[in-house]
């Protein structure tokens, strides 16, 4: 869903509102449209924050000197009914026709049904936790926002299949669904923009236009319902080394990657592969023991494909997908909610592999007579071993209403802290700041 500018309002809002204190929070129930059964116990309860807050030992909550706990809950309701009335009212804001129109389509779009916006963080242990969500009251189902919430959370299958071993996850349900409602509200806010200005639609409105209708013409939406689940996802395994990366002598086999789609009619797509699979080079490929199909490219076999009944697979690298999809059914893969976006960054592999030997180079190449204070930043920021930097997670759910929340390590800030130190005083050794 694209709520960035409903973000910046609640930046605004949070800037504008005092926090909530814990006691009060917690104390007394609230209707919240928000289920927090899936808030992580990170070892801050009322009761022990309460304490620590005033008593002695304190910053000591879960062996760390680190301990924060913020929440932001405001009403907006009021307020986004009193916008409306501003923008809309004939002898306010509402006599200019422009000011009015985008209102009125804002309004059908369900904007104006915003009622609540909450946000958490919380920093405890060796975790950071946020979450924002954005209650709605009153939402035209049929509404862009409405259209958007219905979309049912739902398991990914793609996880099952991933073993951890990965340096990039990210995983999308209802993509197909997402974009054809996202096509749908680009088409009325061009009508509406076109309706306003007076003017004639230009050519890229117009080829859009024509695509769209291609789409429906196509009826591509029923196409896409009966073959695919809606769930895409890539994930990086590994990356070549960095020295490898800067020369560019890169080949397909040196990039362990997938795309994965998830699949409802394995028949259809298998024929669709077998009857026009060899025009594009494709041929099969047979293992023994494997309930999966294989396809390979001729000339450059390791790029291929693999599909069951479930996911259609494809990768640069088919042999190392291979092994690591095996091993993910053999031992296990991910364990996710259900949600809508599922995104998983291997904070400790990326700066292993990428970070750490692409700062080195850069000192080794721009250094000169700079010399950077490696060994008192680190001392100053306490910085750990770097497989404590662990993964960084955010996922988005649309159970009543838009909720996203975000989870990393502690190391994460460290190393931040690190890196930006060392990058300022660099800067300030080669003149930049004269």
């Amino acid at each position: 869903m694209r709520f960035a500018f409903l973000f910046a309002v609640l930046g605004l809002l949070i800037a504008a509102t005092p926090a909530l204190a814990v006691d009060d929070f917690y104390g007394p129930e609230t209707d919240s449209t928000y289920d927090d059964s899936r808030r992580p116990d990170l070892g801050i309860t009322p009761e022990r924050y309460q304490r620590d807050r005033t008593g002695a030992g304190r910053m000591t909550i879960g062996d760390s000197a680190w301990e924060e706990l913020y929440i932001s809950d405001v009403h907006v309701g009021p307020f986004m009914d009193r916008l409306y009335e501003v923008l809309t009212r004939e002898d306010w804001l509402g006599q200019y026709p422009q000011v009015a129109g985008i209102a009125e389509f804002l309004h059908e779009a369900g904007f104006f049904s915003l009622e609540r916006l909450y946000s958490e963080y919380q920093a405890s242990g060796d975790y950071i936790y946020i979450m924002g969500h954005e209650g709605f009251e009153d939402l035209d189902p049929e509404s862009y926002y409405g259209r958007f919430l219905a979309l049912p959370d739902a398991e990914l299958r793609t996880a099952e299949h991933v073993s951890g071993d990965h340096m990039l996850y990210i995983a999308i349900n209802n993509l197909h669904e997402m974009m054809l409602i996202y096509a749908d509200y680009m088409m009325a806010s061009m009508e509406m923009a076109q309706q306003i200005s007076g003017e004639e639609m230009d050519g890229d409105m117009a080829e859009f236009q024509e695509i769209f209708g291609m789409i429906e013409a196509f009826q591509l939406e029923e196409l896409l319902g009966n073959v695919v689940t809606g769930e895409v996802a890539l994930v990086l395994y590994d990356l070549p080394p960095l020295e490898q990366l800067v020369l560019g002598d890169i080949q397909p086999d040196d990039i362990e990657m997938a795309l994965m789609v998830g699949i409802k009619d394995a028949e259809y797509v298998g024929g669709m592969i077998a009857n026009y699979g060899s025009s594009v080079g494709l041929m099969g490929r047979e293992y023994e023991d494997d309930d999966w199909s294989y396809y390979i490219m001729q000339g450059e076999e390791s790029i291929g494909l693999m599909f069951n009944d479930e996911l259609l697979i494809a990768s640069p690298n088919i042999e190392s997908t291979r092994r690591h999809v095996q091993d993910a059914l053999a031992n296990g893969g991910l364990e996710i909610a259900p949600c809508q976006m599922y995104f998983d960054l291997n904070v400790a592999a990326l700066h292993d592999n990428l970070l750490e030997p692409g700062a080195r180079l850069a000192m080794a190449e721009f250094g000169g007579d700079i010399t950077l204070p490696v060994e008192p930043m680190s001392y100053l920021v306490s910085l750990p071993e770097s497989d404590n930097l662990g993964h960084l997670t955010v996922a988005s759910y649309y159970d009543d209403g838009y909720t996203v929340e975000m989870e990393m390590k502690k190391a994460v800030v460290q190393y931040l802290v690190y890196y930006g130190g060392l990058a300022l005083c660099g800067a300030a050794q080669s003149g930049v700041f004269n």
